[in-house]
């Protein structure tokens, strides 16, 4: 809950701060609230500050590769197809991984889960991912698995057995709905996380969103907690 809480007083104290400044005379300075269009633009260049690119080759047998912060990503490019056609030649590859709290917010990536009810529950994360591949800016399907080898030091906890893997359903685009993938759930993979004394092994059949995650449980009572926030702002600018 500590992570929770302090997510919360960060956000609190950025509105805060947003709202009234000083200038060099130490004048107060009021700012105005960002526009729905500014604040998206906000997201979408935090997204782009998290997004990695990679080129590779199709047709030369199994691919892999290592992000900047450690996750081996294995595909068969042997598998891809581009219109119905088996893909060759060189395509590119777009990786994201998001690890903490405040990455995961700041690009609107937030870490709730749907329950079965249809309402959304917090979860505990091992990591949120997106990989994509295009060729020409042409969108590749794959036919084989993909694979992601996961250190349990990014995301600074012990290896937790009851991990699941999770697909990022985009119905929405501005509101990421993590649903449990099945493979019948809305862009589900049918994956499936392993483990390992170091880390997890995600394997899903699909590009796009995928997390390693489970529901939050703390039997103990919790306490509401209600914010005002202040004139001008609401849920599409901040």
């Amino acid at each position: 809950m500590k992570n929770l809480k302090n997510i919360s007083l960060a956000v609190f104290a950025t509105v805060a701060f947003a709202s009234c400044s000083n200038d060099d005379n130490n004048n107060p300075v009021v700012q105005l609230p960002p526009s729905s269009q500014a604040f998206q633009s906000i997201r979408q260049i935090a997204l782009q500050h998290q997004t990695q690119s990679f080129t590779a080759t199709a047709g030369t047998g199994v691919i892999t590769l290592t992000s900047a912060k450690g996750v081996t990503i294995t595909l068969d490019g042997n598998a891809l197809t581009k219109n119905g056609n088996p893909v060759t030649g060189t395509f590119d590859i777009k990786f994201i991984e998001l690890f903490d709290k405040g990455t995961m917010l700041v690009t609107n990536k937030p870490t709730m889960g749907v329950m079965p009810s249809g309402d959304k529950g917090v979860l505990i994360s091992g990591g949120e991912f997106y990989i994509n591949a295009t060729q020409g800016g042409v969108q590749l399907v794959t036919l084989a698995s993909i694979q992601l080898d996961v250190p349990t030091t990014l995301s600074g906890d012990p290896v937790d057995a009851e991990m699941l893997l999770w697909t990022g359903d985009t119905t929405d685009a501005d509101n990421l709905a993590w649903k449990i993938d099945g493979g019948t759930a809305a862009g589900g993979q049918g994956g499936a996380v392993g483990f390992n004394t170091a880390g997890y092994t995600a394997t899903f059949g699909n590009f796009g969103w995928t997390n390693i995650d489970r529901f939050y449980n703390d039997p103990r009572p919790k306490t509401q907690i209600l914010a005002t926030v202040p004139a001008g702002y609401d849920n599409t600018n901040s």
